[in-house]
């Protein structure tokens, strides 16, 4: 079920290198976000 479900988007943004490009950037943002946010807890936790 997921396998056909995310075929067709895989398909499309391969399609459209402009919206897999702002997907990487948006991902790579959100991922760093995310490990910003562990290492300000990790410093706040040891404070």
């Amino acid at each position: 079920m997921v396998i056909l479900f995310t075929t067709p988007l895989i398909e499309g943004e391969l399609l459209q290198p402009k919206k897999r490009k702002k997907g990487i950037l948006r991902a790579t943002t959100l991922a760093t976000l995310f490990k910003f946010s562990i290492f300000i807890n990790y410093v706040l936790v040891l404070k």
